[in-house]
Parts: structure tokens; C-alpha cells; sequence
């Protein structure tokens, strides 16, 4: 089993821990982040899903290094330094189910 998690801060203070599940089902669509290009929203969703480099490529039928490129643009584009930050704060930002 892979388990990651990542501290939610309000301020300098921890407020909970978000943690990651994979091959969770989706329901609606949420509303696009702003910031973010639709593929680069398609990439989040799927990283929500716990989908690696290489399955995101392959689901949506990109190159390995073009994944890696709109992963970058979805940190700068949510202020985030990993996977799991950038699906905890689209969570907490109502980006993602």
C-alpha cells in the first residue's frame, strides 16, 4: 500500500492532515480552477485519482514530458510544491469532489 499525506495549514497552524486514496469514483464535475488550463484541470483529476506520470500519459495520450510540463503549470498555477498538495488544495478550494 502507498500512503502519503500533507499537513493543511491555516496561517502557521496545522489543521488537519489530508491523505490520498486511489481509483476513487467520480461524480460531478466540479467548476475548473481559474488558473488552470483544461488539460491542466484533466492532469489534477487525475492525479486525484493516484494515477502516475506514466498512466496519465497513457490515458490521455500524451508524452511522459508533456505530463511532467502541465503538472509544473498546475503547482505554480495553485502555489504548490507536490501531487499531493496540489489535490489537497484543490479539495479544500472545492476544484475536486
Amino acid at each position: 500500500v502507498d500512503v502519503s499525506s500533507v499537513c493543511l495549514y491555516s496561517g502557521t497552524r496545522v489543521i488537519g492532515v489530508f491523505g490520498q486514496l486511489s481509483n476513487v469514483s467520480e461524480d460531478d464535475e466540479p467548476e475548473p480552477h481559474p488558473h488552470l488550463t483544461p488539460r491542466q484541470a484533466e492532469v489534477l483529476r487525475l492525479l486525484d485519482r493516484g494515477y502516475s506520470t506514466h498512466q496519465i500519459a497513457e490515458e490521455l495520450h500524451l508524452s511522459i514530458e508533456t505530463v511532467r510540463n502541465h503538472i509544473r503549470g498546475v503547482f505554480r498555477a495553485l502555489g504548490v510544491h507536490s501531487r499531493l498538495e496540489a489535490v489537497a488544495r484543490a479539495r479544500t478550494e472545492h476544484v475536486l469532489n
